[in-house]
């Protein structure tokens, strides 16, 4: 992978300093303004864009939810598990990849340096 894209996707975001300094979970109001869980494309990607690269919220255990779009995930580094529909556990390591469709339920934990690429779903 490229140096220069892995080196922007180990900067530390807001949330996760929040979460280092003993923040127990994820802020929802990043990702959604429904009162049900679905991480809104339209709060992950600017205005006009129709896919973006980001990494995924690290250190914390990422609650159930659905997205409205596709995501792809890359693990950068480390291992993380992903639990798909409360039924399908899904573990990724060091290079690889999985894609998410937009409507199963997933959680996940051990996320250490992931990124996912986020496209909207037409």
């Amino acid at each position: 992978m490229n140096q220069e894209l892995l080196d922007k996707l180990k900067v530390i975001s807001p949330e996760e300093e929040q979460i280092l300094a003993g923040e127990t979970e994820v802020q929802k109001s990043i990702y959604t303004a429904a009162d049900d869980f679905i991480v809104d494309g339209s709060q992950m990607l600017d205005a006009g864009k129709l896919i973006d690269i980001r990494p995924h919220t690290r250190f914390v255990h990422f609650p159930r939810h659905k997205h409205n779009y596709i995501e792809i995930i890359y693990m950068c580094s480390g291992t993380t598990t992903h639990i798909i529909n409360d039924t399908t556990k899904v573990t990724l390591d060091t290079g690889e990849s999985e894609c998410h469709p937009g409507n199963p339920a997933c959680r996940g934990r051990g996320y250490r340096r992931k990124f996912h690429c986020a496209s909207r779903v037409f």
